[in-house]
């Protein structure tokens, strides 16, 4: 993904991947902060991690004169994300499973019928992100 961004727009890909914005989730048990570009690139330009989460995005701290390029930018990957050429499609079968690094892997699940038959679906996650948010929960009682 970060190949097909850097040939189409180099521009948005130094945007996401040079300005920092804020990722925040907070309740009783989670304390989720995070200050970071959506792309994190090595020394060689080569993808590190990506932050895609809609649902933690904080509202966006950015001078006025940023925040179109920014969209833009945003706008443009999500949309590369979503075009046929960059998704991978599979089915499980039953006893199958499937792990991923959370932050290389953006995934979804298709629509399901329930009328095509019974499915379980079980996730679990463990990121570094839960693990500072856990840290910081802790630290409160202390």
């Amino acid at each position: 993904m970060v190949e097909a961004l850097r040939q189409q727009d180099p521009a948005a890909l130094a945007i996401l991947s040079e300005t920092p914005i804020d990722f925040r989730f907070q309740d009783e048990t989670h304390d989720i902060s995070m200050r970071a570009p959506v792309i994190t690139l090595d020394s060689a330009g080569n993808l590190v991690e990506m932050r895609l989460n809609n649902w933690i995005r904080d509202a966006l701290h950015l001078p006025v004169e940023q925040m179109d390029a920014w969209y833009s930018a945003y706008a443009l990957l999500w949309k590369l994300f979503h075009s046929e050429a960059h998704q991978l499609e599979f089915t499980l079968l039953p006893g199958q499973m499937v792990a991923f690094d959370n932050r290389r892997v953006l995934h979804g699940r298709r629509e399901f019928d329930p009328n095509s038959g019974a499915r379980h679906l079980q996730g679990t996650y463990l990121d570094r992100d839960m693990l500072a948010s856990r840290l910081r929960v802790l630290a409160r009682n202390v």
